[in-house]
């Protein structure tokens, strides 16, 4: 489904006596099937964006169109917009509600008015995709499981009903290195297998260079709209005044001695020591022959 932000803008209204705005006319189109990023420090607005697709919060002026549907300040239908738009909030434990893992995944189910039988296929079939063996979990309290799988039960009560959109906020946040690795490698699956949109909300820049689109934030406005597949997508990102990770910053001290840069596309910590690897055993292979 395309998601089009049309001249968007909302302030949130506290006990001060001016609003405190969170976007500012924001214009921008997500086409179907797209993985976007949104980044940003802090009260840039990437996270009040990201809950208008699910219309979590509706805009002062303006609208969101996501599909079919229409949100703005009056909108309704949000029922069967969220069936369509599935967001994966940065807690978990707001929204794992059911006594076992199993009867949580059925909470969202049971509205689509389907067979038991039905609504049991497609439970076992999501919480198999993201990772939680059926047989081990379904019956374990979603309170009683890790972060990473406490995550995945509540990605897996999202997927069982089928998204078209899939919305995320910061969901790798408090994960091990290991957990953040591959839930980010799931979210790669459903976007390529399933063809399923998804803004990911993240304040870590190795994470976003893994989507298609980076879109950063600053004082409610989309400063900049890069793409990762542009040549310089970390020179457009530094000017921006993100923080290039070690690793890259390693990476390009190391073209600066080579004198080119390398081929191969890095974009993790991870990849640039597997190319290091290659590269050492290519050199040996080199003394020795």
């Amino acid at each position: 489904m395309e998601i089009v932000f049309e001249q968007v803008s909302y302030s949130y209204k506290g006990l001060q006596p001016a609003a405190t705005p969170a976007l500012q006319h924001v214009s921008l189109v997500i086409p179907s099937g797209q993985y976007v990023t949104l980044m940003g420090a802090n009260g840039g607005g990437k996270s009040t964006a990201a809950q208008m697709i699910n219309a979590l919060i509706l805009p002062d002026s303006g609208e969101v169109r996501v599909g079919e549907f229409r949100i703005h300040r009056k909108s309704k239908r949000h029922l069967q917009l969220r069936q369509k738009v599935g967001f994966l909030f940065q807690n978990p434990k707001y929204q794992l509600f059911g006594d076992t893992v199993y009867r949580d995944i059925l909470f969202g189910l049971r509205l689509m008015g389907i067979s038991e039988e039905m609504m049991r296929e497609k439970a076992v079939s999501a919480m198999e995709r993201v990772g939680l063996s059926y047989e081990e979990f379904a019956d374990v309290s979603p309170h009683r499981l890790s972060g990473g799988q406490m995550r995945r039960a509540a990605l897996a009560g999202i997927l069982a009903v089928e998204p078209d959109v899939l919305v995320l906020d910061e969901p790798t946040s408090g994960l091990d290195p290991q957990s953040r690795q591959e839930i980010l490698a799931l979210l790669k699956r459903l976007n390529r297998e399933l063809g399923t949109t998804i803004v990911h909300v993240t304040h870590r820049i190795e994470e976003a260079v893994e989507s298609d689109r980076i879109l950063v934030m600053q004082e409610g406005e989309v400063r900049a709209d890069v793409l990762t597949s542009s040549d310089d997508l970390w020179a457009q990102l530094s000017a921006q005044g993100l923080v290039i990770p070690p690793y890259r910053q390693l990476m390009q001290s190391l073209e600066q001695l080579q004198g080119e840069p390398f081929s191969a596309a890095i974009n993790s910590e991870q990849q640039l020591i597997d190319f290091l690897k290659m590269k050492i055993r290519e050199a040996q292979r080199g003394i020795t022959s």
